[in-house]
């Protein structure tokens, strides 16, 4: 058995088993030991399948709740570290900019406020359907997906912050 191999001591090496959920304690025969391991690696295979296979929902698009952002997912929140890092995020501001004069010229010819809405809706459905983003807060332990009139709420609240931004520099 390789616990005679071992470099360290058997008590070292009972540890290490069991802190992978391997109890072979008061075990003499190896050939009993060795059957005992392979069950009880068989039996941590199966447990991380059946987590896997659990886990697999929350990472789809569609789900509204994830343990884990996507990489193309918006994570909301007040974090400016994630928010300018996270490649969902990147993705989510590289698309206002490239919106946000649609904005200011709705804002400079006086167009309705659903005129705005609609490009914010807009904006969501590109967002949703090509690059099957979700918006994401934090809530306690896990992720969960915000309605779609808070996604566009904070669409809206981005382009008139970047429109602002743009609008005093010109100014000066």
């Amino acid at each position: 058995m390789r616990a005679r191999g071992h470099v360290g001591s058997s008590l070292e090496l009972e540890y290490a088993l069991r802190s992978f959920g391997i109890d072979f304690s008061n075990m003499d025969d190896d050939d009993y030991v060795n059957k005992m391991i392979e069950a009880d690696i068989c039996k941590r295979q199966r447990l991380e399948d059946e987590w896997r296979k659990s886990e697999a929902p929350y990472r789809e698009p569609s789900s509204p709740f994830a343990l884990f952002p996507n990489p193309q997912d918006i994570i909301m929140g007040k974090n400016r570290l994630v928010a300018r890092t996270w490649s969902g995020n990147v993705m989510f501001q590289r698309l206002i900019q490239d919106n946000v004069h649609r904005y200011m010229e709705a804002q400079m010819e006086g167009w309705a406020k659903i005129d705005k809405t609609l490009l914010a809706i807009e904006i969501l459905q590109i967002l949703q359907n090509e690059h099957k983003a979700r918006f994401l807060s934090r809530e306690k332990t896990r992720w969960v997906t915000v309605s779609d009139a808070e996604a566009q709420k904070k669409i809206t609240q981005s382009l008139r912050s970047l429109a602002r931004e743009r609008n005093g520099r010109w100014r000066d």
